[in-house]
């Protein structure tokens, strides 16, 4: 009986220290400077403007994991551009921030990177990169071998715009890129000017079956956008530009 109490009080005694040490190791030290990290698969992204949807600009967000406990102020990830992996040029490609803002109760953020698509004039077809990492400041170090000091690229491929499927010469004239920027610049500006009509025309050249707008729906997309457009061009001539009259 005496050699079974001895055993139990090892094995309580051992409960005892085990759950030390298990409260111990989890232990977290709040004074210690946290730490930030890419959440990101890989060391690169690919990206390309749409050959089909023209839009000016675009904003990528790259997120940032924070290491560490939530504070109850703002907080500033570093971040610093690397020139021997960037060959596009600031502001004509793209635009970088110095730093990204972890807000305070939050663990987590995103740096926004925009991409310019029409800003250089040779871009047609051109690839060109940005490179960037995170840098230590006075509120965060780096994780290492979590993507704390790792570089990051992302690859931007330039490229023309290619002929929609639905232009009509008979309505637009020739294809241009000037005119189709146009088209849907138009075409967006209805979604507060008259929002009905928008989400129909939209929805539709959207589709499998956007060649077949002049035929259903021929009169708002003149009267909507093709008429203004040729206001437009009329006192603002374009050499790309030569829409016929339109009938509406």
């Amino acid at each position: 009986m005496k050699h079974i109490n001895s055993i139990n009080w090892w094995i309580v005694l051992g409960i005892v220290l085990f759950s030390a040490c298990s409260r111990d190791y989890l232990r977290y030290d709040t004074s210690q400077k946290d730490g930030a990290y890419w959440t990101l698969v890989g060391d690169s992204l690919p990206y390309g403007f749409s050959s089909t949807y023209l839009i000016d600009s675009t904003s990528l967000n790259i997120y940032i994991q924070v290491m560490g406990m939530p504070r109850d102020y703002d907080r500033a990830v570093g971040v610093e551009l690397i020139d021997s992996l960037t060959t596009g040029e600031e502001n004509i490609h793209y635009f970088l921030g110095k730093e990204a803002i972890v807000k305070a109760g939050e663990v987590e953020t995103s740096l926004p990177l925009t991409l310019y698509r029409n800003r250089d004039p040779e871009a047609s077809f051109k690839r060109v990169s940005i490179g960037f990492r995170l840098k230590a400041n006075e509120d965060f170090d780096l994780v290492p071998g979590m993507g704390g000091s790792a570089p990051y690229r992302v690859i931007l491929q330039l490229q023309q715009v290619a002929r929609p499927g639905w232009w009509s010469d008979t309505y637009l004239g020739s294809f241009s890129e000037e005119l189709y920027g146009a088209f849907m610049k138009q075409l967006a500006s209805l979604e507060t000017t008259n929002p009905t009509i928008y989400k129909t025309l939209y929805s539709y050249l959207s589709g499998w079956n956007a060649s077949y707008i002049w035929q259903n729906y021929e009169y708002v997309t003149v009267k909507y956008i093709v008429h203004p457009l040729y206001d437009y061009y009329q006192e603002n001539p374009h050499p790309d530009v030569n829409i016929p009259m339109p009938k509406y």
